[in-house]
Formats: structure tokens, sequence, C-alpha cells
């Protein structure tokens, strides 16, 4: 099996995303494989690696989704389960759907289409609008994209 390393960054540095697709095929015109894969840490033929979150040297394991503040990356969404779809768009560039749940079981949705001036359409959403999780044994409560606890103050 090969290893296909896949990262984007938008234009303006907001935000930038990395799989790793393990694959024997690849389209000759977009340089993927086209298909629906599964998010998993088999490291079988067809799947994309799940992430493992961060290392104990302070790097991070793909497949992940993060928003960059600066230099930095700020808000990581470590993708452990779900899908990814590759297709050809009309223009026969890649356009990548990924259906993932993160390492605190929210999904998010990225979106990238090579069609887009400079990878400026990438983008993540909640499919749910609150969502109440345990992190620690604290109660955090997930609403459009930020962190409260169980009195309403925010939280990182």
């Amino acid at each position: 099996d090969n290893l296909i390393v896949f990262a984007v960054e938008a234009a303006n540095h907001a935000d930038m995303m990395v799989l790793y697709l393990f694959t024997d095929k690849v389209d000759e015109e977009i340089g993927l494989p086209i298909g629906t894969f599964p998010i998993n840490s088999s490291c079988a033929n067809g799947t994309i690696l799940a992430s493992t979150g961060a290392n104990e040297d302070g790097s991070v394991s793909p497949s992940l989704y993060s928003t960059i503040d600066g230099e930095y990356l700020d808000k990581l969404y470590f993708f452990v389960d779900g899908t990814v779809e590759i297709i050809k768009n009309e223009e026969g560039k890649p356009y990548i759907d990924v259906h993932a749940i993160n390492s605190y079981s929210i999904p998010i949705h990225v979106v990238y289409d090579a069609s887009a001036t400079d990878l400026n359409n990438i983008f993540i959403t909640s499919t749910t609008e609150v969502q109440k999780i345990m992190i620690d044994g604290q109660l955090v409560i997930i609403r459009n994209g930020k962190a409260y606890n169980a009195v309403g103050a925010q939280v990182k």
C-alpha cells in the first residue's frame, strides 16, 4: 500500500486540513484516489488514518482540521471516525467532502474544492447547534463552536 499525505491551507492562512490516505490507486488527472474512504486506525488500503491527537513531542497526528492563529495551529479537530469522499468536480479538479467525528465526539464537516480561487473554501460546521459533553469529569456545553461550563462561563 502507498501513503498519500494531502495537506491544504487557505490562501488567507486562517485554516488548514491534513489527510493521510492509504491507497494503491490514484486518478491520474487529480493525483488522488476517487471514492468514499472510512476514517479509522487500520492503515488498510482504501482508508484515511484516524488521528491519535497530540504527541509527547508536541507534534500532532493527522488526519485533522485546524484553524491558524498567526504562525500557530489554534483549534485542532482530530478526525477519529467518519468518511472522506473524493470526487472530481465539473472542472476535473479534486473535491473532498469530510464527514468526521472529532476526539470529543463532535461531528464536523470540512469541504475542499480545488476550483475555488486560492483554496479559500475550507470550512467547518457542526451538525448540531448545542452539544453537552464531559471532559475530565466536567460538563462542557459546545454552542456555535465555543465551549461553556455548566454556569454559562466560556472556557477554553
